[in-house]
């Protein structure tokens, strides 16, 4: 019978667990501020969809909107644990939270509620049009 002996990559110090703490803390954090922005949203969709939200027959597409969020949050935590099995937990969740602080970096610089995507017409060397310069 052999007896593992740790090495110097399998002995961890008294802070990665306040470092994994940390990360997990921050990551459970953002996942509830990504939930909620669905929440804060509504009014604009609604609004983009020239429907009264507190109408009664309005309500099912609210369901609608707020169930297909879900669904789709659902699959991608499905897909993306099985591609965690598959290449480790830690680089996906690193990956995963690189992902989210890039992308809500980029909507942070969107400058109108018509587009999400703010480089858009600088990149294709385009001016704005004129119902977004006013």
């Amino acid at each position: 019978m052999s007896v593992l002996t740790p090495t110097r990559s399998t002995v961890v110090g008294p802070r990665y667990k306040w470092l994994v703490l940390s990360n997990t803390t921050i990551g459970v954090l953002l996942a509830t501020i990504n939930a909620t922005s669905l929440m804060i949203a509504l009014p604009v969709i609604f609004r983009g969809i020239h429907l009264n939200p507190l109408q009664a027959s309005n309500f099912p597409y609210l369901l609608w909107i707020m169930m297909g969020y879900m669904l789709v949050s659902a699959a991608v935590v499905v897909t993306v644990g099985r591609i965690g099995d598959m290449f480790g937990r830690v680089k996906m969740y690193n990956l995963g939270f690189a992902w989210f602080t890039v992308g809500a970096i980029l909507l942070s610089l969107v400058w109108s509620t018509g587009s999400s995507v703010p480089w858009s017409w600088s990149s294709c060397g385009c001016s704005r049009p004129s119902a977004e310069r006013s």
